[in-house]
């Protein structure tokens, strides 16, 4: 497989590469991922919304904050699915105070986050204790009609419990059209 990559363009066949990427995240070291991106950075495709988004993924699986955050700059579309990749990277890793900068810029760039967008960053918020971001994360999820999705609905429950608002926390979860074990 790796001749024909070679000897052909792969110009912008981003699924190719993101699908060797993800070969890459299941059985790959941080020293394979740099390899793959050095292939990336040869064929001009470190900044394809799609190939970005898994670098950012393959990343943060491994602990490399920094390079996910380097592939997510090197993206010149950065679209919902790049966004949604560096807010989770990020919540993820304990670093809620970058999940939420990051969910802003997404904002600022014109791009609508989706139900699993505002859940991550959500439990980002919870991470820092910001019940400032967590109310406008309340808000923008109440204004895309997301509240009652169970992900963030249950996002928003545990933010208002670990910034120690009991009565927004219960009144959250006795709104709720339905619910789980998880909510």
């Amino acid at each position: 497989m790796s001749r024909p990559m070679h000897e052909g363009d792969l110009g912008s066949n981003g699924c190719l590469v993101s699908g060797a990427s993800g070969l890459s995240h299941d059985f790959a070291n941080a020293a394979h991922v740099k390899q793959l991106q050095s292939l990336f950075v040869k064929y001009g495709l470190t900044s394809d919304e799609i190939v970005g988004g898994a670098l950012i993924g393959i990343y943060s699986k491994k602990g490399c904050m920094q390079d996910a955050e380097v592939a997510f700059r090197k993206v010149i579309n950065r679209d919902l699915m790049c966004g949604t990749a560096i807010i989770t990277a990020y919540a993820q890793a304990g670093q809620g105070e970058n999940a939420v900068n990051h969910f802003l810029l997404m904002l600022q760039e014109g791009v609508i986050p989706n139900e699993y967008t505002i859940a991550s960053c959500v439990n980002g918020s919870g991470q820092i204790g910001s019940l400032v971001a967590g109310q406008l994360l309340h808000s923008v999820a109440t204004k895309a009609g997301h509240v009652n999705d169970l992900f963030v609905a249950g996002a928003l429950v545990d933010m208002y419990g670990k910034c120690n608002l009991i009565p927004d926390d219960e009144t959250l979860f006795s709104e709720q059209v339905s619910r789980d074990t998880a909510l």
